[in-house]
């Protein structure tokens, strides 16, 4: 039976003027194909709006299954705007494409917080995160903790709430490069103040990370998901937390990631040396080098590839 699949497509930042484009990309390859674009107020019946920062962009997804749920897809693909996925991949060969059984996700990565190779925002955001908080009523929004141990225990991801120090500051430094090294400083300090031999920084909650600008839900269970990310939005915590851990929440089936399948995704960068990727050959510049144009990229994109990310768009197409 033939599956019905909506590709949802992400704006981090409203830039309408990129629908058409991905509309041609698309349309012959998708037959539902829905945009989610903070701040919208054009006419398009396609384009759900959504209110909330780009950072949390989990609570997107939650406003906007609010307007999806009443059409009943077997499998929601979400990916960022700035995102060119294979061209083979399309709604008749999507299941085969992510090797996946009925009732499976997809999502490029599942890795406990204490894995992450190197400093993250979204580390110290784990670090940070409590379940319950005031003025937000999410006492009883999220499954206990000894629930979620099991959720990510059926995943694979045992000990998920252990943390040291040293995994939240990595090597301490007071270079200052972005607002996450302010961050780093900031509380590296005040934490030694407080507690100058404390070594353990053990989370309040069972948390993941993963690369999240792209998924693969399944419809059985997009509305838990979307409720946790909905919980999660409200709590502020960093989507590169938020997603995955909602998505191994919600699922009751075992989640395929990149390691799973024969196919990977390529993530270029400003620099390398970050915690999803270490090469330097996913710099920006070599994508710059490779490619011509948007057509270019698009008939010479790389085999075994899942996603070319991030590619902006509108950069893209020859004038």
């Amino acid at each position: 039976m033939k599956k019905k699949i909506c590709l949802l497509i992400l704006f981090n930042h409203r830039y309408d003027k990129n629908i058409p484009i991905l509309d041609e990309m698309y349309k012959k390859r998708f037959s539902y194909i829905r945009y989610i674009v903070p701040f919208y107020d054009g006419n398009r019946d396609d384009v759900i709006a959504v209110y909330a920062r780009s950072i949390f962009f989990e609570s997107y997804i939650a406003q906007a299954y609010n307007v999806l749920k009443k059409e009943m897809f077997d499998y929601f693909y979400i990916i960022a705007d700035d995102m060119i996925i294979n061209p083979k991949i399309n709604e008749n060969n999507i299941q085969e494409f992510f090797e996946l059984q009925d009732g499976e996700s997809w999502i490029p990565h599942l890795r406990k917080i204490k894995d992450q190779k190197y400093f993250w925002i979204g580390t110290l955001s784990a670090y940070l995160y409590k379940p319950t908080q005031k003025y937000v009523e999410t006492n009883s929004e999220l499954p206990s903790v000894e629930d979620a141990l099991k959720k990510f225990k059926a995943q694979g991801l045992l000990n998920p709430m252990e943390l040291t120090r040293k995994d939240v500051f990595k090597n301490f430094s007071l270079k200052i490069k972005s607002m996450g090294d302010k961050a780093r400083i900031v509380l590296r300090i005040l934490t030694w103040l407080r507690h100058p031999l404390l070594k353990s920084a053990n989370l309040s909650y069972p948390l993941a990370a993963s690369y999240s600008d792209t998924l693969l839900v399944a419809g059985d269970s997009m509305e838990r998901f979307a409720h946790y990310c909905g919980v999660f939005g409200a709590t502020s915590l960093f989507v590169e937390v938020a997603i995955p851990t909602a998505l191994i929440l919600a699922s009751t089936k075992k989640i395929k990631t990149e390691k799973d399948i024969s196919k990977t995704g390529r993530s270029y960068w400003k620099t390398a040396n970050n915690v999803f990727c270490d090469d330097s050959s996913y710099l920006w510049s070599n994508l710059e080098n490779e490619y011509k144009d948007l057509n270019d990229i698009i008939n010479r994109f790389p085999k075994n590839a899942i996603y070319l990310h991030p590619v902006k768009i509108s950069k893209w197409i020859k004038k």
